[in-house]
Order: C-alpha cells, then structure tokens, then sequence
C-alpha cells in the first residue's frame, strides 16, 4: 500500500474502529491494573491501533509478554498531550512534505503551531517515562522508548518486530 493510501486508511481507522468488548478484556487480564491504566487513557482509535499491533504480534508467533505490553503501551505518551485530527492530518502532511521542518519543530513545549510536531517526535520518551513508573520491566520501558528510533542502531529482533507491527497497523 503507499504511503498516502495507507495515511488515508490509518485516518479512517482511527475514527471509527474501536475495540470490541472481548478484546479489551483480553487487554486488562496481559496488563498490571497501573499499566491498564494507562493503556485505557489511550483515545479509542489509539486503543484499537494499539490492539492491532499487539495482534500482529501474536500472527508473527511472538509470545513474549514484554512485547505485548511495549506493543498496547507504545503509544501512551500521546495521552499526555491530545491532538485532534487536524493537528495530526497537519503534522503528517508536513512530515511528508516537509522533513527536516518537521523535524526541527519537534524540539521543544508542545504549544502552539508545533504542538503535534513536539507530541508525534517526543510521546516514545513520554511513554517510557509513563509506563516506568507504572512499574513496567526495563525491557518495556526499553521498547517504548526506542520505537519511533530512526536509526535501528543496535535495534534487537524485538525492537525490529515492534517497529514493522506500528509501521503496518
């Protein structure tokens, strides 16, 4: 699928799938009730997307609690700062168009114009930071925080798998 196809269904997506009763409770039995938590401060879109990361996970026979939880927890941090579809529509069209701004506009508060730019570059930190002190393993904290790593540097098959689960959900 290209890119922009997959953008406009990632779009459609987010608006209206939602996880189903059965799955959520699947979710709530994997995760620590402080992990859930977090997890059901996801939006629903950000549930469900998260739901099917954790699934291609499971079709790929990973069957490694730490990565269950790195894969409904690795987008957590964007609960500490809401975008609304027109800022996240914005920041992907720039990032598109536009990297190295995107980039740049990353830095800093989450305020104004750059808002989505500072949420989209720096939620994996955020996201670390949330589910470590919620008493995640190291290994998750690890995963989280590395998932949006451009350079796979050092990136273990954990990682990797991760990565290519988010990339195509």
């Amino acid at each position: 699928m290209t890119r922009p196809l997959y953008r406009v269904r990632q779009f459609w997506i987010n608006l209206t799938h939602r996880l189903d009763e059965e799955e959520a409770a699947e979710i709530a039995a994997l995760l620590d009730p402080s992990l859930f938590k977090l997890f059901a401060q996801l939006s629903p879109g950000e549930q469900y997307h998260a739901g099917q990361v954790w699934h291609t996970l499971q079709q790929q026979s990973e069957h490694d609690q730490d990565m269950w939880q790195a894969a409904l927890l690795h987008d957590v941090g964007k609960s500490r700062v809401r975008l609304n579809i027109v800022e996240r529509s914005i920041y992907v069209l720039a990032l598109r168009l536009m990297p190295a701004v995107a980039a740049r506009w990353g830095q800093g508060k989450p305020s104004g114009l750059r808002r989505a730019f500072v949420v989209s570059k720096q939620h994996a930190d955020w996201g670390a930071n949330l589910v470590a002190q919620a008493g995640a393993s190291e290994r998750v904290v690890q995963l989280i925080r590395r998932h949006q790593d451009n350079q796979h540097t050092g990136a273990d098959e954990s990682l990797l798998a991760l990565m290519q689960a988010d990339d195509s959900n």
